[in-house]
C-alpha cells in the first residue's frame, strides 16, 4: 500500500467505527455499570471523595464524566446514602433524577468511551505503521473496526476499552525502551504503565512481565525502577486528594475482613507495612475479595459461583471472529522461533501471560475482560501475513486474507446493530450465544429502549416483563406487569405479551426453576438478542410489526 493512501483508510475506517458506535450508544439504554461509572467519576470531580465504586480505579470514571461538569448536572440530595457508599441508590437518583435527562447524560459519558475507541484504533494503526507497513498498519485498524466486540464495548461508560489501550501501549513503549534505551521511551512507558494501573486492578500483571522482559533484555543498559516509581506517581495523581489525606483515614487493616482465609495473612501484612487506607489499596482489597468468594456465572448450560478455567478459552472460542480465529492459528504456526527482539517477545508475553492471569479468575461475567489480548493479535497477525506468508506464497496470503476479513465483516453485518449479542459463526451466531454464555457477554440491560421503541410501533400499552438491567422504566415509559410474582394462571388470565431478559430466562440470579416456564416456549421474536417475546395473548391473529423473528 502506497503511503499516500493510509491516512485515508484510516480516516475512513475510523469514521465508519465512530458512526456504528454514535448510533449503538443513541438507541441503547444504560448497561448495568454505566450509571454507577458516571456518578462515580463525578463525585470524584466534584466531592473530591473517591468512596463510590472502589473496586475500580478511577482514570475512565474520571474521563467518562468529564463531560458533566460542562452541564447542569448535579449530585443527589441524599446524604445517608452517600455516608453508606449505596452506589446503585446514589447512582439511580443521579441518572434519572437529575437536571439533565437521562439520555443525554448518558450520550455525553458515551461519547468520551467512543473517543477512547477511536485513539485506541489510531494507536495502533500508527504504531504498526512505524514498527512494520502502512498496509499492516491498516489490516490492524481493519480488524478493529469490523470487531463487535470493541464496537459494544467502546461506546460504553465502562473501563474495559480503556483498559486495552493501556495494556497495548505500557506493553509495547516498554519493549521499544528495552531495544533503544531512549529517554522519550522510558518517560512514555513511565506514563502507559501509570494510566494502565489507574484504569484496571488486571494492569498489575504488567508488573511482572514488565521485570520479565527487564531481566531478559535490559539488567545492564537499561532501568526499571524509575518507570515503576513514576507510574506509582501518575496513580496517585489520579487519586487526588485522596492520596493527599490517605494517612489521614487510618490504616488499610480496618478494612480488611477476616471471612475469607487469606484475610488474617493479609491484615497482618498490612499492619506489618503500616499501609494506610488509600482508596487503590483499598479497592485492590475488595476486588481480592470479590474473586475468592466468586460471582454468580453461566457457563455451557451450567450455573455456578466458584468459577471454572474454562471460561475464558470458551469465550474466546465462541465470541471471537471466525476470520480472525482462522488467522491467529495461521500466524502462531508461522512465529519465527529464532531469537526475539524485545517487541517480538512483548507481542507474545503480554498477551499469554495476561489470559493465564485470567484462567485464575472466578469473576466469570464476561468475555470483555480478555479485550487487551486481542490488540496484540490485530496487529500480530497483521504483521506475520504481511511480512511472511505474503512473501513465501502471496496469492494464498492474499486469498485468505480477503476471505478471513470478507467472512468477519459479513458476521458483523449480521449481528447489526446488536453488537454486544455477537457470537461467531462457527458457534452458530448470536441465537446460540446461551448455549455457551451469557451476561455482559449478551444481556447488560442495554435493549430496554428498543423494547420501548417497539411496543410503540405495535400499539402495545404494556408488557409483561421479566429484565436484567438498571434502566428506569419510569422514564422510558413502559408499563409492566412482573411476571415474577405471576403464576401460570395468571399469565393465561392477563394473556400479554412477555419480554424476558436472556439472564433471567437462564435464572443466572434467581432460584432456579423461576422460569422454566418461558423456557419451555418458543419465542416469536427478540429485542438486540438480549430480550425474548413470547405471545400469552388469547387472539394470536394480529401480527406483530417492526419484530425481529427467532423461530
Amino acid at each position: 500500500m502506497r503511503r499516500n493512501w493510509f491516512w485515508p483508510a484510516v480516516t475512513i475506517l475510523l469514521a465508519f467505527m465512530a458512526l456504528c458506535m454514535g448510533n449503538a450508544a443513541l438507541e441503547e439504554s444504560q448497561t448495568f455499570d454505566e450509571a454507577v461509572h458516571l456518578v462515580a467519576g463525578f463525585s470524584y470531580w466534584t466531592r473530591g471523595d473517591y468512596r463510590l465504586n472502589e473496586e475500580h480505579p478511577p482514570l475512565s470514571k474520571l474521563l467518562g464524566a468529564a463531560p458533566l461538569l460542562f452541564t447542569q448536572t448535579s449530585l443527589p440530595e441524599r446524604e445517608a446514602d452517600w455516608k453508606a457508599a449505596d452506589q446503585l441508590a446514589l447512582s439511580h437518583a443521579f441518572l434519572y433524577r437529575n437536571r439533565l435527562s437521562a439520555g443525554t447524560m448518558l450520550f455525553l459519558g458515551r461519547l468520551t468511551a467512543v473517543t477512547i475507541t477511536l485513539c485506541l484504533g489510531l494507536a495502533i494503526a500508527v504504531w504498526t505503521r512505524r514498527r512494520v507497513s502502512a498496509a499492516a498498519g491498516v489490516l490492524a485498524l481493519v480488524f478493529l473496526a469490523t470487531d463487535a466486540n470493541f464496537l459494544a464495548h467502546g461506546h460504553y461508560v465502562t473501563s474495559d476499552v480503556l483498559s486495552a489501550l493501556t495494556f497495548f501501549l505500557a506493553a509495547v513503549t516498554w519493549a521499544e525502551y528495552l531495544e533503544s534505551g531512549k529517554r522519550s521511551h522510558l518517560i512514555c512507558a513511565t506514563f502507559a504503565l501509570g494510566a494502565a494501573l489507574a484504569s484496571k486492578y488486571s494492569a498489575l500483571y504488567l508488573i511482572p512481565v514488565h521485570l520479565l522482559l527487564f531481566l531478559i533484555y535490559g539488567r545492564q543498559k537499561r532501568r526499571l525502577l524509575p518507570v515503576l516509581v513514576g507510574a506509582v506517581l501518575i496513580l496517585g495523581i489520579t487519586y487526588a486528594p485522596e492520596t493527599l489525606r490517605s494517612f489521614e483515614k487510618g490504616p488499610l487493616s480496618e478494612h480488611i475482613n477476616l471471612d475469607i482465609p487469606a484475610g488474617v495473612k493479609a491484615r497482618a501484612l498490612a499492619e506489618q507495612l503500616k499501609l494506610p487506607a488509600h482508596p487503590y489499596l483499598v479497592g485492590m482489597w475488595r476486588l481480592f475479595s470479590h474473586n475468592e468468594e466468586g460471582q454468580q456465572s453461566y457457563l455451557l448450560g451450567q450455573i455456578r459461583r466458584e468459577g471454572d478455567w474454562r471460561y475464558f478459552p470458551v469465550a474466546f472460542a465462541v465470541k471471537t471472529p471466525t476470520g480472525l480465529l482462522i488467522l491467529t492459528a495461521m500466524s502462531l504456526a508461522a512465529i519465527p522461533w529464532r531469537r526475539w527482539s524485545p517487541v517480538q517477545a512483548a507481542f507474545v508475553l503480554y498477551p499469554m501471560i495476561y489470559f493465564a492471569w485470567c484462567l485464575n479468575s472466578r469473576l466469570n461475567i464476561g468475555h470483555r475482560h480478555i479485550l487487551p489480548i486481542y490488540l496484540f493479535l490485530f496487529v500480530g497477525v497483521s504483521a506475520v501475513f504481511l511480512t511472511w506468508w505474503r512473501p513465501r506464497w502471496p496469492r494464498l496470503a492474499t486469498a485468505v486474507l480477503i476471505g478471513a476479513v470478507a467472512l468477519q465483516a459479513a458476521e458483523l453485518a449480521r449481528v447489526h446493530p446488536y453488537y454486544l449479542a455477537f457470537f461467531n459463526t462457527a458457534a452458530g451466531g448470536p441465537r446460540n450465544g446461551p448455549r455457551y454464555l451469557l451476561d455482559s457477554n449478551i444481556d447488560w440491560g442495554q435493549d430496554l429502549a428498543r423494547l420501548k421503541a417497539w411496543m410503540e410501533r405495535n400499539k402495545l400499552d404494556s408488557v409483561c416483563l421479566s429484565y436484567f438491567g438498571m434502566a428506569d422504566l419510569e422514564y422510558y415509559g413502559i408499563r409492566e406487569y412482573s411476571l415474577l410474582n405471576m403464576t401460570a394462571q395468571d399469565r393465561k388470565e392477563f394473556g400479554c405479551v412477555a419480554a424476558v431478559s436472556q439472564n433471567n430466562l437462564y435464572d443466572l440470579y434467581h432460584p432456579p426453576g423461576t422460569h422454566a416456564w418461558a423456557r419451555e416456549m418458543t419465542p416469536f421474536g427478540h429485542i438486540g438478542y438480549s430480550i425474548l417475546l413470547y405471545d400469552l395473548r388469547q387472539d394470536r391473529s394480529v401480527p406483530f410489526i417492526g419484530l425481529s423473528d427467532w423461530r
